[in-house]
């Protein structure tokens, strides 16, 4: 098991209540289309999340997952990974950087690595760049890594990327602190989760949304208010004023299209009279405000009735 999938396991294990901390653009790239930004700091020192997520990791296969991350490389993810930033230039699968915040021990980090299959090293921009081939879904693909010393790395499947990534890192080229990108812009007060995309008109989508052809952003995030309140926030910004109110009425006809398929569901009933629908110029707001608990009970009973009908 690979260092890369070993992180990723234990990250997405608990990214639905991360915490994020207001996003360092300078470590991300100028013409980046795409970004996700979680902390994990952030996270250890909130309040219902912290204790959602302390219950979520101790399922044994969370457990194992995390044995198996402290077995290979020393690294406690419940102290010692601190955040990550994932982005990338193109909307396209398989392309980007990771940048992991952790505290490491680089001579262990490189030890596990050197252990992997077809090892290599060589140089890009003065840093060492490392590579090894993983196995997914029995097909090969090679993964390119750089150690920011003993307080993380930064990875991609790509060479190219990876190497523009260090750039943008070592201040060698610009970042999206240095642009005028719609990526831009703090998160909502509380954001516990962020995730940007621009662009959307333009790019070559696998999905055939039309919704998303006539956009040109969408914005999530996802986290806890001043109170402790819970709450997950979508905007989407549409390419031409002349679609803000058909996307407007599209967002009031999925809440009530829910409503009329769970109308005998008082759990998810109660979600969905939580969710405000607002625009403002050309942008499509939705913002559901509650508690997590609610959202797990609700999933919970989603899960008990396809298992049922099954």
């Amino acid at each position: 098991m690979s260092i890369r999938t070993l992180i990723f396991m234990a990250v997405l294990a608990s990214s639905p209540v991360l915490q994020a901390k207001p996003l360092d653009e300078r470590q991300v790239a100028a013409d980046a289309r795409w970004l996700l930004h979680v902390d994990l700091d952030a996270l250890r020192e909130s309040g219902a999340s912290a204790f959602l997520v302390t219950q979520w990791l101790q399922a044994r296969p969370i457990q194992n997952h995390l044995d198996g991350i402290r077995e290979a490389i020393g690294l406690d993810v419940t102290k010692d990974l601190h955040g990550i930033t994932l982005y990338g230039e193109k909307l396209v699968p398989d392309r980007g950087a990771v940048v992991a915040r952790a505290s490491l021990d680089p001579s262990r980090v490189m030890a596990f690595l050197a252990r992997q299959s077809d090892y290599e090293k060589q140089e890009i921009g003065g840093h060492e760049v490392l590579s090894w081939v993983e196995r997914r879904g029995g097909e090969k693909h090679t993964v390119f890594g750089a150690m920011l010393g003993p307080e993380g790395m930064v990875f991609s499947r790509d060479v190219d990327d990876l190497a523009a990534a260090l750039a943008v890192l070592d201040g060698k080229a610009a970042s999206l602190a240095d642009s005028e990108s719609p990526l831009k812009g703090p998160a909502p007060v509380g954001a516990v989760v962020l995730v940007r995309a621009c662009g959307l008109s333009e790019a070559k989508l696998p999905l055939k949304s039309p919704i998303l052809r006539l956009s040109e952003m969408l914005s999530l995030a996802a986290g806890e208010e001043v109170d402790g309140a819970a709450f997950v926030e979508v905007r989407l910004t549409a390419a031409s004023e002349k679609h803000v109110a058909e996307f407007h009425d599209v967002a009031v006809g999925l809440v009530a299209l829910a409503r009329l398929m769970r109308d005998n569901d008082e759990d998810v009933l109660r979600l969905l009279d939580a969710v405000a629908i607002r625009t403002e110029d050309r942008t499509v707001v939705a913002r559901w405000s509650g508690q997590w608990i609610d959202v797990i009970k609700a999933v919970g009973n989603e899960h008990f009735r396809k298992h049922t009908m099954n």
